[in-house]
């Protein structure tokens, strides 16, 4: 094993492997992940497809709409099936303020 890389990203769950792809992805050469067990064998299996497009702050939902397009083309990129689908929800609100947070946040 290498004893020197110029990035070592510690957990091979979805966050840890992201960052490796991203990394690579953008020129670094010198990239290293460590995981104790199987790839995504943690915590990452237990919130898979949770990416809603809509939610309550604007940050996250660009962050969740960057993901849900990254997934639909890593198998055309990769030749690898990531098993990601889209699917759809509903929210609803029970109050005129929380419509209002509803309309803010979908635009």
């Amino acid at each position: 094993m290498k004893t020197n890389v110029k990035a070592l990203v510690i957990g091979g769950g979805a966050v840890g492997t992201s960052i490796a792809y991203h990394l690579a992805k953008a020129g670094w050469d010198d990239v290293m992940l460590l995981e104790r067990d199987e790839l995504t064998s943690g915590s990452t299996w237990h919130a898979a497809g949770l990416l809603p497009l809509f939610n309550m702050s604007f940050a996250t939902t660009h962050i969740h709409k960057y993901s849900v397009d990254f997934y639909k083309s890593l198998e055309a990129e990769t030749g690898l099936n990531a098993g990601f689908a889209v699917v759809g929800n509903l929210r609803m609100a029970q109050t005129d303020e929380r419509m209002d947070d509803h309309r803010i946040c979908s635009t």
